[in-house]
């Protein structure tokens, strides 16, 4: 054999083998994560779904700068993509679609709506794409679906709890119901009535609103002539300061309840006055019990200019949850095997972030505590804490 054949013969040999020599080695880490973020960024709760982004983005900076991913002994950066869904389940669907089928992502963060979960995870569980919810709260959202894990408390949790605070605690025996007409408003004020019928309360009527009302004069004048003693309250920032603040202009002097969505100082500035003494839910204070927590109360402001509060926090936290899943998994692909690899990882996590400990039951939800706050001289106040298993 000449020279030329016997070298055309080893390039030969060479192009065979080397990916097979490669392939065996395991899976090749990626040029980059490619994580997903799908939130309302227009539309009439933008500003929270801003609140959820920034979060969100933080996360992705740090971890950039200490190096990034460390998937199977080689560090890669995240590359985000925020996509708008306007707070509108079709739109999030169509997100979610195009965050897996375009742009490749291996994990979706979000959405911020219930709504909008329950409509856009049927994407993901058709694509067996892993779904981190941080701050919708329907139960059914991780119910019977194997690919998405939520990090904050679902609606049975937060609520359950708070009636039982307002019913126990409070000793008022009489209570109306006023909740968003959606599956946030009416999960929520199910739970609560079941609660409130165990422990013997009495609810004397139940009024509804929508999303972008602004006259809630109807449904306030019939709870008023009912006079119950305290109102439970579903609402997100938006509404609930309005309804309050009309509520205390008609002489009102009940008290509310409410969960998570008034955990924010934007609530605080719409409603004023009016919103002193309100005790509602929040999944993320400035606790000195948790270090990490106090680091995030300082970092959100001075990288995004935006408040520090518990959705920009969960979404915070759903980042850094997503990267230690990439790390134990060992992979950051859409392939079949590694997403598995990602689930069982989350599965198994047991996670200390700013919302403090986390980790995942057998459906995907997430267990960690989260805080009864009492708002007073127009700050946020812990009056209690609440754990799974008392932790």
């Amino acid at each position: 054999m000449n020279t030329g054949r016997k070298s055309v013969l080893v390039l030969a040999l060479v192009v065979v083998l080397v990916p097979l020599v490669l392939a065996g080695c395991g899976p090749q880490a990626p040029a980059s994560v490619r994580l997903g973020i799908v939130g309302p960024f227009t539309g009439s709760v933008a500003y929270y779904g801003e609140l959820m982004k920034q979060g969100g983005l933080l996360a992705v900076d740090e971890i950039n700068k200490a190096g990034g991913v460390n998937i199977g002994g080689k560090k890669v950066p995240i590359e985000a993509f925020p996509v708008d869904d306007a707070g509108k389940p079709a739109e999030s669907v169509a997100a979610v679609e195009k965050l897996i089928t375009q742009d490749k992502v291996v994990i979706v963060i979000g959405p911020y709506l219930s709504s909008c979960a329950l409509a856009n995870l049927e994407v993901t569980g058709r694509y067996n794409i892993t779904q981190i919810v941080p701050i919708a709260v329907a139960d059914a959202i991780t119910t019977g679906h194997p690919w998405v894990f939520r990090n904050c408390p679902n609606q049975s949790m937060q609520t359950g709890q708070m009636a039982v605070w307002a019913v126990e605690k409070s000793g008022l025996k009489t209570f109306a119901l006023f909740l968003q007409n959606d599956d946030y408003g009416r999960g929520g004020g199910e739970v609560f009535r079941k609660a409130a019928e165990k422990a013997g309360v009495e609810i004397v009527t139940t009024e509804y609103f929508n999303l972008g009302d602004t006259d809630f004069s109807t449904q306030l004048t019939k709870i008023k002539s009912l006079n119950p003693e305290g109102i439970f309250l579903v609402a997100l920032v938006t509404e609930g300061s309005q309804i309050i603040k009309q509520a205390r202009s008609m002489g009102m002097t009940q008290q509310f309840f409410g969960l998570g969505g008034f955990a924010s100082q934007r609530f605080l500035e719409l409603a004023g006055d009016a919103a002193e003494g309100m005790i509602h839910v929040s999944y993320w204070e400035p606790d000195p019990n948790n270090p990490k927590s106090l680091e995030f109360a300082k970092a959100m402001p001075a990288f995004s200019g935006m408040e520090a509060e518990m959705f920009s926090a969960a979404t915070y936290d759903a980042v850094y949850i997503a990267k230690e899943a990439l790390e134990k998994a060992g992979c950051a692909s859409q392939e079949a095997e590694c997403q598995e690899k990602i689930r069982k990882a989350l599965h198994a996590m047991d996670y200390m972030g700013v919302q403090g400990r986390t980790y995942f039951d057998e459906e995907g939800q997430g267990q960690l505590c989260f805080y009864i706050v009492r708002v007073q001289g127009g700050k946020r106040n812990i009056i209690d804490k609440s754990c799974p298993g008392g932790q």
